[in-house]
């Protein structure tokens, strides 16, 4: 496991302040200093964001060696559900937990199958915390795009070039024209990306839960709209 130290290089934005706690997400004490150590700085807490991730590993299911599937399990789900309660104790009533999940979650990805079905995991977790938080809190996934990082393209067999042009493919067009394509669980259609009241649930008329690259909300009234970042 690689360890970074990123004291004094985290870029203030805006007049904020920043707080850099080398953490392993894979150890709920760990997790659990992270949380403390944000409301002592900050006085509170009112976003949690579950990003870590990833692998570097490439095998078939059937080959996938032991360690190497845990290892994969442990990082990209477990703890994703390790840190979601640990955020759950302490974040303030209308907070949120934000699960970086990825479109590998409901597709098939030769080589790197271990990593699809820990991300199908966090979107099933997302929707169900949703459900079982409101109305104190609110659960969201999002899947983004490709990004050439050397994980990424490690996982998919695939250099800078072959990544962009993989991307190329799926544009906004496409999602305007079949947004569920990217888009896994619905949440209440009264207004825009839900507020800590709302309870999720499954209408066609929803917002979605978990947004994926290109995605499009869909109103009511069937008129997209583009997301904002």
């Amino acid at each position: 496991m690689h360890s970074f130290d990123l004291s004094g290089k985290v870029a203030v934005i805006t007049g904020g302040r920043a707080l850099a706690v080398p953490t392993d997400v894979t150890d709920r004490d760990a997790l659990v200093a992270l949380a403390d150590a944000t409301i002592d700085a900050f006085g509170g807490l009112d976003i949690w964001v579950n990003n870590a991730g990833g692998s570097t590993v490439r095998s078939s299911l059937v080959k996938l060696d032991a360690a190497d599937r845990d290892a994969c399990l442990d990082l990209n789900f477990i703890a994703v559900w390790a840190a979601s309660v640990v955020a759950s104790e302490r974040l303030n009533d209308g907070g949120s937990i934000i699960n970086i999940t990825s479109p590998a979650a409901t597709r098939a990805v030769l080589g790197s199958g271990h990593y699809s079905c820990a991300k199908a995991g966090v979107n099933a977790l997302t929707l169900t915390m949703a459900m079982e938080l409101a109305p104190r809190l609110r659960v969201n996934g999002i899947a983004p795009g490709m990004v050439p990082t050397e994980v990424m393209m490690t996982a998919l067999d695939m250099d800078v070039s072959a990544l962009e042009q993989v991307a190329k493919k799926r544009t906004p067009d496409e999602a305007a024209v079949n947004p569920r394509r990217h888009c896994v669980g619905r949440a209440p259609s009264g207004q825009r990306g839900g507020r800590p009241g709302d309870r999720p649930d499954h209408h066609d008329d929803g917002w979605p839960v978990i947004a994926g690259p290109f995605v499009r909300l869909v109103r009511p009234d069937h008129t997209p709209e583009r997301m904002s970042s």
